[in-house]
């Protein structure tokens, strides 16, 4: 299974659960994996690669928003974490 074709399960498992919010976070990295298919070739799925690339582009974006919020917005920066964390899942290893 592809990470594009796992994500993609889980996205449906989240809907089943009613889970919102990560079913929030894995639209959202998804709607950057079709940005980089039309991007890279215009075809319908991405390779392990280049998907563990945009997710890592996207584990990234999210580190930076965590740091830019001052430590006073204390319930956004625990969304962002809580953000990072289910993408963190999703990362190739290293």
């Amino acid at each position: 299974m592809t990470l594009q074709e796992r994500m993609n399960e889980d996205m449906k498992n989240a809907m089943r659960a009613k889970d919102k919010f990560k079913l929030q976070v894995l639209r959202m990295v998804l709607s950057d994996f079709k940005y980089a298919m039309t991007a890279k070739e215009r075809s319908d799925t991405l390779d392990d690669e280049s998907a563990g690339k945009v997710v890592k582009a996207y584990h990234k974006k999210l580190k930076k928003s965590f740091e830019a919020f001052p430590e006073t917005e204390t319930e956004r920066r625990a969304d962002i974490q809580k953000e990072i964390e289910i993408v963190a899942a999703y990362l190739p290893p290293a």
